[in-house]
Formats: structure tokens, C-alpha cells, sequence
């Protein structure tokens, strides 16, 4: 016997883009509601196109409690044809996907082997999030990428500022990107296997290089509706054909970590002590100028 509270709640999931605002609602109910949605099995046409307003209307009311992690590693419809299209995706699911990963709750998003990410379109949208931890492995990069990517946070002033983990392995990257890296001031750790890049043109003042893959971290999707999105991208359940071709290292890689070196810690907060100590001289320097003025 189904009960009404269920019947209620699976009536306003399939319509759930009639629904307003969420505001107000019981977090129980918004958990029921998502799990609802996120079971119904294979999406329509109409699903696919909106699941950005469907993502929205649930953050807005609850926040990362709906959408906090994303992991799309290997989706299917984030994968390069040779043509450079994008599998099947629709201009309006992917504009969805856009959307979503701008959405200023998502905070850690694995898009490893999504081929659509190292074109330019989609590094802009990236440049735009207010992730603490991504992973862009065996995505296509090179350096030019990168640049993009730096650049599009620093004209912005914001976006991946607040980057603390970032995964480059598996890409066309020269010791060139390092400075590059170095432009994300609260990254902590940066992943670097299989690049070009080797351990003697890492800068110690500045990183200290592990080999230790235990700090590798591992992006799982969280949030009620992590599995919804999840699926409608075409996430891989297994390693398909393409990631095992793309996942080969270059001739003589390792394993390649950095870690923020602490001399470098040291280094910013004592210049930062100096600067202050320098102005409160000026400061009592200018006082005193007054006073003798009036004096």
C-alpha cells in the first residue's frame, strides 16, 4: 500500500519544474524529493535539457547539501570525438553542465579523460568555479591550456583562487606551466605523474616533490543529487577504451607531487610582517609630522 506522503512525493518530482522555490521546506522532504528524481530511471529530453534549474532550485534552498561533489571522470558525453564535438550532447544539456559546475556550491569536480575539457569553451567555464579541489587528469592539456586556465581566474580575480588541490597527471605539460602553478596561492598540492615535467625543474624554494601516492585524492560525487548529474553526463561505470589508450605515460615519467614548501610559507608571511611593521612606521612617522606642525 503506497502511502499519500509518497504518492504526494513522486507527483512533484515528475514536475518538479513547476516548483518555485524549495525555501522553507523541511530538509526531509528536499531529501526525499532528490532521491525521488534521481530514481526514476532513464531521463527524458526535458530532464536532460533543465537539469541545471532542477540542481538550482535545490542549492538554493539547501545547499551543498544537494550538490557539493562531482565526479564525471571518463562521462561519456564529455568525450572528444575526432572532430572535436563533444559524443551526443545537446547544446542545452551541455549548457546545463555549465551551469551546474559554476554553481558556487560545488566545491571538488573530477573531470578526468573528458577530452571536452581541454578546449577552450569549457577551461573558461572552469576559470569561473569556486573549486577547492579539481582534477583535470588525461584531459588533453598543454601548456597554452593552462595559460588559459591561470589566466581566466586572474583577470577574474576569483574562480579557482580557492584551489587547494589540483590533478594534472597524464598531459602535454613542459616545465613551462610550473609558474603557472605557482599562481594558485592556496594550492597545496599539485599531481604531475606522467608529464614532461621532471622532479630536478620543480623550484624547492617553492615545492617540495613527493612520490608519496597516498596524497593522491580521490573526488567522490557527494550531495543528493550527485548520481542524477552523475548519469545524465553518461558516466562510465568501468575504464572504457579511450582512457586506457589516453592513461600512458611519457617515456621516463614518474610519480610527481608537490607540495607547498614551508620555506615558501615562511617567506610570504614574513614579507607580509614586514610590509605591516613598515606601515605602522609610516603611520607614527606622519603622526608625528602633525604633531610638530601644531605644536
Amino acid at each position: 500500500m503506497i502511502s499519500l506522503q509518497q504518492i504526494c512525493i513522486d507527483f512533484i518530482s515528475r514536475n518538479i519544474y513547476c516548483v518555485e522555490s524549495l525555501n522553507d521546506t523541511p530538509e526531509l522532504i528536499g531529501q526525499m524529493l532528490a532521491e525521488s528524481i534521481t530514481g526514476c530511471g532513464n531521463s527524458t529530453a526535458e530532464q536532460r535539457a533543465r537539469v541545471d534549474e532542477c540542481v538550482l532550485l535545490f542549492t538554493k534552498a539547501y545547499g551543498d547539501v544537494a550538490l557539493h561533489s562531482l565526479n564525471l571522470e571518463s562521462s561519456y558525453e564529455l568525450i572528444l570525438h575526432k572532430n572535436g564535438t563533444a559524443n551526443k550532447m545537446c547544446q542545452t544539456l551541455r549548457q546545463s553542465v555549465f551551469n551546474i559546475i559554476s554553481f558556487d556550491q560545488l566545491k571538488q569536480l573530477d573531470v578526468s579523460f573528458c577530452t571536452a575539457f581541454s578546449s577552450t569553451e569549457w577551461l573558461d567555464v572552469l576559470g569561473q568555479c569556486s573549486l577547492t579541489h579539481l582534477s583535470l587528469n588525461g584531459v588533453g592539456l598543454n601548456d597554452t591550456s593552462l595559460i588559459f586556465l591561470t589566466t581566466c581566474s586572474a583577470v577574474r580575480k576569483s574562480g579557482l583562487c580557492s584551489l587547494e588541490y589540483l590533478n594534472l597527471s597524464n598531459n602535454n605539460l613542459s616545465p613551462k606551466c610550473l609558474k603557472r602553478v605557482h599562481r594558485f596561492d592556496k594550492l597545496k598540492v599539485c599531481v604531475l605523474s606522467n608529464t614532461l615535467i621532471r622532479p630536478c625543474d620543480v623550484d624547492p624554494g617553492m615545492w617540495s616533490v613527493s612520490d608519496d601516492s597516498s596524497h593522491i585524492y580521490n573526488i567522490k560525487g557527494r550531495g543528493w543529487l550527485a548520481d542524477y548529474i552523475e548519469s545524465m553526463c553518461g558516466k562510465s561505470k568501468g575504464l572504457g577504451f579511450y582512457q586506457q589508450r589516453t592513461n600512458r605515460p611519457h617515456s621516463g615519467s614518474m610519480m610527481i607531487m608537490l607540495k607547498r614548501s614551508r620555506k615558501r610559507n615562511i617567506s610570504v608571511e614574513a614579507a607580509k610582517l614586514s610590509q605591516h611593521f613598515s606601515e605602522s612606521s609610516k603611520k607614527k612617522q606622519t603622526d608625528s609630522d602633525i604633531f610638530n606642525l601644531y605644536s
